[in-house]
């Protein structure tokens, strides 16, 4: 196959050096000549691939458009292409062979490593949390039990609210650590009013988000110590008496 010249620009140019040699293995848009003119130097590519069987030009010829430049034969690249794909078949069987040589154990162990349960994972969800029913339909906060940041466990008392029938001691909703408190002293709540914010840890995804009933005390006016109201969550709750 001959590789000509392509469209120089010029009408003709001067061959000024040959950048392969009879035997040279070459691909397509590898620099085989260069050619000099008045006006520049260019280097001409191959347009295919093949080995390099003769050189048509020397240097210091006067090649155009369309002159032949040097012969390549592309049996060399078919003859690989066709031993590349006459050795493929022969890979893939050496492969199969060698996942069927491997030990039965090795397949047993990513058996059973496959069907091996997970475990549960711990979620962590931060819920708001409303007041349970406190027995009247209003009542003012006495004390709050807890500061933010604490951890709180469940049924723990955290409020102290007192009305004018009794003081009731609201336990936490959950066991987690106290995000926010959206009520402080003084205030008046309700029944059903949010009044605590509390990041907790739970298992499959499930946690308890259901308010206790408020435990009720001796309606006294003083206030109450935290080590005092911190009740254990197996301690019933007592009922107040209302005064006379």
């Amino acid at each position: 196959m001959e590789i000509k010249a392509p469209d120089l620009g010029v009408e003709s140019a001067e061959v000024s050096e040959i950048m392969v040699s009879v035997g040279d293995t070459i691909a397509k848009d590898d620099n085989i000549i260069l050619l000099e003119s008045d006006k520049a130097s260019v280097e001409v590519p191959s347009s295919a691939a093949g080995k390099v069987t003769k050189i048509l030009v020397t240097v210091g010829d006067q090649v155009s458009e369309g002159s032949a430049l040097i012969e390549i034969s592309e049996e060399s690249g078919s003859a690989d292409e066709q031993t590349k794909q006459a050795s493929a078949p022969q890979d893939q069987q050496d492969d199969t062979a060698e996942a069927a040589s491997q030990p039965i154990d090795d397949k047993t162990d990513a058996a059973s490593s496959a069907q091996a349960p997970e475990e549960p994972k711990e979620k962590v969800s931060t819920t708001t949390y409303a007041l349970p029913d406190i027995g009247v339909d209003e009542a003012e906060v006495a004390e709050v039990l807890i500061a933010v940041g604490d951890v709180v466990e469940a049924d723990q008392s955290i409020l102290l609210i007192e009305s004018d029938k009794a003081s009731v001691e609201v336990p936490a909703p959950v066991a987690g650590r106290v995000e926010e408190i959206l009520v402080q002293a003084g205030d008046q709540v309700k029944n059903g009013q949010d009044f605590i914010v509390i990041t907790s840890t739970s298992n499959d995804g499930q946690d308890s988000t259901n308010a206790k009933l408020p435990q009720q005390t001796d309606a006294q006016p003083s206030k109450t110590d935290n080590t005092k109201n911190k009740q254990s969550s197996n301690q019933p709750p007592t009922q107040a008496t209302e005064p006379t």
